[in-house]
C-alpha cells in the first residue's frame, strides 16, 4: 500500500480579538499551544500577544514526541511532557478548533494540587472556550476507580499494541518486578477494541500501553477497569495524593 502524506494547514489570518485578550490579561505567565494545523501561525500570535502585554511572560515548548515548537498532541497527558524547564504557567492558551487537544491539557493536570485554567480560542470562528474540572470530572471519577481495582486486582491484562511509536512491551514487562504477587497477562493486537475486552472474564482490570487517552475518555464509556502503564507502576504514590483526581 502506498501512502502520500499532505500537509493541511489553516490558511487564513489569524487577528486575536479583544475579548480573548482581555480575558487572559489577568494571568502573567501564559503557555501557549496549539495543534500541528495552527502551527505555522504561532510565532505570528506570540507577537500579537507580546506587543499587547510586553510585561507578561509567554512560554511554550516542543512536548514530547511533537514535530515542532508549539504544538501538542491529543496523548500528551502527563505534564511531565511539556517541558517548561521549572517555568510554572499561570494560564494555557490553546488556538485551535476543537475540544480534543486543549482537554489533553487539563488531563495532564490530574496529580496537581489545583487546576491551571485552559483558555482556547477558536480562530475560524472568534469563539472563546474556557476548560474546568467540570469537563473532566466523569473521566477521572472513574480512573480514580480503575486505579483502586487494580490495586486490588490478582489477574491483569496488559494491551500491548503493535503499532511502530507506541509499542511498549518491554517497558511493561517491568511492573512484574513491582507487583510479583499477580499475575499478568499479555494481549497483542494492532488496533484496541475494548468491547472485545470482555471476552477474557477471567481477567480483573487492564493496563493500557497504547496511547493514554483510550484508558481516560474511551473507557469511561465501557464497564471495563483500565489504567495506562505510566500510572500503574507507581499507583499507591498517586492514589496518597492530595490533588484533583483524588478529590474529584
Amino acid at each position: 500500500m502506498d501512502y502520500v502524506f499532505l500537509k493541511s494547514y489553516y490558511e487564513k489570518e489569524i487577528k486575536l480579538t479583544n475579548d480573548l485578550l482581555n480575558q487572559i490579561s489577568q494571568y502573567n505567565i501564559i503557555a501557549l499551544f496549539s495543534s500541528i494545523q495552527f502551527v505555522p501561525h504561532m510565532e505570528n500570535i506570540m507577537e500579537q500577544l507580546q506587543a499587547k502585554y510586553p510585561d507578561k511572560k509567554f512560554i511554550t515548548s516542543k512536548p514530547s514526541r511533537t514535530n515542532a515548537k508549539f504544538q501538542i498532541l491529543g496523548c500528551n497527558v502527563y505534564e511531565k511532557n511539556f517541558e517548561f524547564n521549572g517555568t510554572v504557567p499561570e494560564c494555557y492558551l490553546y488556538i485551535g478548533d476543537g475540544v480534543f487537544h486543549p482537554q489533553a491539557i487539563v488531563l495532564s493536570q490530574k496529580e496537581s494540587e489545583k487546576l491551571t485554567p485552559v483558555v482556547r480560542f477558536n480562530p475560524r470562528n472568534d469563539s472563546i472556550k474556557i476548560f474546568t474540572e467540570d469537563d473532566i470530572v466523569v473521566i477521572l471519577r472513574k480512573y480514580r476507580a480503575g486505579l483502586l481495582k487494580f490495586l486490588n486486582a490478582e489477574n491483569i491484562g496488559i494491551y500491548i499494541t503493535t503499532k511502530v511509536g507506541q509499542q511498549q512491551y518491554e517497558f511493561s514487562k517491568k511492573i512484574k518486578e513491582i507487583y510479583p504477587k499477580k499475575n499478568f497477562y499479555f494481549f497483542a493486537s494492532e488496533t484496541l477494541d475494548i468491547a472485545g475486552l470482555e471476552d477474557f472474564p477471567f481477567i480483573d482490570t487492564w493496563i493500557n500501553t497504547a496511547c493514554p487517552r483510550i484508558s481516560l475518555e474511551d473507557n469511561a464509556e465501557f464497564n471495563l477497569k483500565m489504567i495506562n502503564i505510566d500510572d500503574a507502576m507507581r499507583v499507591k504514590e498517586i492514589i496518597s495524593k492530595d490533588c484533583i483526581l483524588t478529590r474529584i
